[in-house]
This record gives C-alpha cells, sequence and structure tokens, in this order.
C-alpha cells in the first residue's frame, strides 16, 4: 500500500515544480521498480533571494540489459510572508547497457522557472556514458551528449516580450559516488553545456550531495547547487545562482 502511495506522490510533483539524474539512476542488473522521494528546504541567491520547500521524486524501472527512470520536481517558495510556486520540471531517461562499463542513452526534458525569466523549455538529447573508475567504496562516469532546446523567455529591455530561441548543445557531465563510510555517501556532479553555434555560449552546473543513511530507506541530505550561465538570455539576470539544500530522502 505505501508504494501505491509513494507513486501518487511521484506523480502529483510533475503538476509543479536543474536536477541531478545520476541520484536516479540504480545499476540493480535484475528486473526491478523502485522509486524515492526527496524534501528539502533551502536558501536561493542570485537572481532569487528567498526560502523555497522543494519536492523532487522518481520511478526508475531496471532490466538486465536496459533501464529508465522519470523524475519529477516541484516547489513553493516564499518570501515576505507571500507564497508561491514558479518552478516546475520532469525528465525522462532511457539506457542501453553495452557492457559493464559502456552505455548509450536518450533523454527528454521539460522545465520552466519564472526566477531566470524562463517560461517554457523542452528539450531532447542522446549521447553515451562510460566508467572509468570502479571500486568497492568510489565510482566515477563521464558522459557526452547532443542535445537541442527550444525556450521561451521573457526579454526586459528595451520593452518586455517574450522571445523563442532554439540552441544546440554538447552536455558533457563528470560525476562521482564515494561511499565515505557505512551510511555516509558523497555524490558530486559536473555538467559543462557549450553552445555547439558559440562556445562562448556556455552553462556550468554543479550540484554535491552528502547523504547520510538514518534507517532502512530513510536518509537525510545536505546538498549545494550552482548555475552559471555566461550568456543570459537578458542582461538583467545574473550569470551565478546558488542553491543550499537541507532534507530527507525515502528510498522504496
Amino acid at each position: 500500500m505505501y508504494k501505491i502511495f509513494f507513486l501518487l506522490l511521484i506523480f502529483y510533483s510533475l503538476t509543479y515544480a536543474q536536477v541531478n539524474t545520476e541520484k536516479y539512476r540504480n545499476i540493480d542488473e535484475e528486473y526491478s521498480l523502485s522509486g524515492l522521494v526527496e524534501i528539502n528546504y533551502s536558501m536561493e541567491t542570485g537572481n532569487v533571494d528567498y526560502n523555497e520547500l522543494e519536492l523532487e521524486s522518481g520511478i526508475n524501472w531496471n532490466t538486465p540489459n536496459f533501464y529508465s527512470f522519470l523524475i519529477g520536481l516541484g516547489d513553493y517558495k516564499w518570501q515576505a510572508g507571500k507564497q508561491f510556486s514558479n518552478e516546475a520540471l520532469f525528465h525522462l531517461r532511457f539506457v542501453k547497457r553495452l557492457s559493464e562499463n559502456f552505455e548509450v542513452e536518450t533523454f527528454t526534458q521539460y522545465d520552466h522557472n519564472r526566477s531566470r525569466s524562463l517560461f517554457f523549455r523542452a528539450l531532447v538529447g542522446a549521447g553515451i556514458r562510460f566508467n572509468i573508475l570502479k571500486s568497492e567504496s568510489s565510482e566515477l562516469w563521464i558522459g557526452s551528449a547532443y542535445m537541442f532546446e527550444r525556450q521561451n523567455v521573457e526579454i526586459t529591455k528595451p520593452v518586455v516580450f517574450e522571445e523563442w530561441s532554439n540552441f544546440h548543445r554538447w552536455s558533457n557531465y563528470i560525476t562521482f559516488d564515494l561511499r565515505i563510510k557505512e551510511g555516509v555517501d558523497f555524490i558530486t556532479v559536473n555538467y559543462y553545456q557549450p553552445s555547439f553555434e558559440n562556445f562562448n555560449d556556455y552553462q556550468f552546473l554543479s550540484e554535491n550531495n552528502i547523504i547520510f543513511g538514518i534507517s532502512g530507506g530513510f536518509s537525510f541530505i545536505a546538498k549545494f547547487k550552482m548555475r552559471f550561465d555566461n550568456i543570459p538570455p537578458d542582461d538583467t539576470i545574473k550569470k551565478l545562482d546558488t542553491k543550499t539544500d537541507l532534507g530527507f530522502i525515502i528510498r522504496f
């Protein structure tokens, strides 16, 4: 019964709220269905300065040669006593295992974020990922993909208007997972995404997590996120955003 409850909670979150896809990868090579629900409190600086309560969730389907996962993220933010929700995201990814250390993947994503004047963004992409380090306590993966984006942003100068644009990006990431000790894990993932049309137009994203296992599938998480956009769509948007989260994870 509790699994049904959490699955409903996952799809509820999709209707509301950059997301770290790596913590949703389940490398189990047997047939399995698993899920994760994460609840965070955070403080944000940069283009926005306020408090946030965030719900992030996902489900993962595994087979011996293939796995996929669906992620949803939504939030409630408040400032000066006013509560609102202005961010939503969902991400779907399919991964084919070609060997123990090499995989190919395809993905699609929708998101919007009013604090960055982003009304709509949709993307599709495909690429490869390979493992370059694996031990009992650590694992290091590198990935590279082509990504096509279409987005609608609000431009404020010289007058306020909406602008549609397309981008062809090269998405590269490195992810490192370290078991510090039993029940304590450190996970970092870093993305570098230049535009093929202009390599000076790049985005850098970083998420760093420390996860403390409490009991069973219940954990405490502390994480720091950073997003840098070298050429924002509007000069009223700051290049750098940071975010600090504290929260809990429930796995099932």
